[in-house]
């Protein structure tokens, strides 16, 4: 399985790197130490002033992605966290913060090109009613520099402040539907709690960490099974369990762990779909197996995990955050994108001698 790869900044991703350490685990002999409107594309009437107020209004909503868009590059070219936090919350700060830590692994030319700047073209705007007392809006956008198309969530819950929390580009073959508006021109917000079809949009992130914890013999059954996502999280799962890592010299596993956050951000399409966007997590422990541990072999860390401080050890523990879009219909869960990052890594040295 390839290590994780540094993410570009928003918005160059397209698409899910595949998650985990295992290419660049090596072993060696032990030591002692160790807008567009939101109503586009609606009937004329629905595209007349809506009467009813939305959470937000079209215009603040714009200068929100403007500010967002024009700070983020500021933030990229320095590679500024606190800059960043003024704009980005939740999952997604999360994951730009350890690119920001991880940018020393690029090469001289992915460095180069890291920060140079970029804008959202192609908007449309998905504010929903303020009688469904929402706190955040959506918005689709194209990325200039890539033409990604993607979703993006601004959340203001526990501030007075928009932040950007996620931002799901939807993968190479799929689409995302049109999103229904109510006879006002606002977008018509879905109950996470609410089952559509076999699944509600608020047990995503069980049933899609079950893939990588079992294979997806549980709740994993409820997803899908012809999307990429599910497809790289079976094979990885089978890998491990068949070979682990290392040439076989260590275990790998993983294990879910709670998100950032539990918020699920879920709309109604046009055609009676939800579309659904929301965090993940999990932990990945490789473990040099009892006969070689500290007399045989030892792990050595890769460039991405030295920079988040592993040292050479036994056990290394990578933790990776996750999220995630989603197209629920009463007939299929399909995960159309998960994009992951490399977070955190604990590691454990074999014990001094003596």
């Amino acid at each position: 399985m390839p290590s994780p790869t540094l993410r570009p900044p928003r918005p160059r991703r397209l698409s899910a790197v595949a998650v985990g350490i295992a290419a660049a685990i090596a072993l060696g002999a032990c030591s002692a130490g160790g807008t567009a409107h939101p109503t586009a594309g609606a009937p004329a009437s629905a595209r007349s002033a809506p009467a009813a107020r939305g959470v937000i209004t079209r215009a603040a909503a714009e200068a929100v992605l403007d500010h967002y868009q024009a700070t983020n590059n500021q933030a990229n070219a320095r590679r500024d966290t606190k800059l960043l936090a003024t704009i980005e919350a939740g999952t997604l700060y999360a994951q730009d913060a350890a690119d920001y830590k991880l940018f020393k692994t690029l090469s001289k030319s992915e460095q180069k090109d890291y920060g140079s700047p970029f804008t959202y073209v192609d908007r449309h705007l998905w504010i929903p009613p303020a009688s469904s007392h929402a706190t955040w809006f959506a918005a689709t956008v194209t990325a200039s520099t890539t033409k990604a198309h993607g979703l993006m969530i601004f959340d203001k819950e526990g501030g007075s402040t928009y932040k950007a929390v996620l931002i799901v580009y939807k993968d190479k073959g799929e689409s995302l539907p049109e999103i229904a508006i109510d006879r006002d021109g606002w977008a018509v917000v879905a109950d996470s709690a609410e089952k559509v079809g076999r699944i509600a949009p608020a047990g995503l992130h069980d049933a899609y960490e079950d893939l990588w914890e079992t294979g997806g013999r549980k709740e994993g059954t409820q997803l899908s099974a012809a999307t990429k996502p599910v497809k790289d999280a079976q094979r990885i799962y089978r890998t491990a369990q068949k070979r682990g890592t290392a040439d076989g010299y260590a275990t790998k596993k993983f294990f879910a762990t709670p998100p950032v956050s539990t918020k699920v951000y879920a709309l109604q399409g046009a055609d009676r779909s939800v579309i659904a966007a929301f965090s993940t997590a999990h932990k990945q422990e490789s473990l040099v197996k009892p006969q070689y541990r500290c007399k045989v072999a030892d792990i050595v860390p890769n460039a991405q995990q030295t920079a988040l401080g592993a040292a050479r050890g036994f056990v290394f523990t990578d933790r990776f955050l996750g999220q995630g879009l989603a197209l629920l219909t009463s007939r299929s869960a399909r995960l159309t994108d998960v994009d992951w990052q490399f977070v955190g890594v604990q590691s454990v040295p074999c014990p001094r001698a003596g």
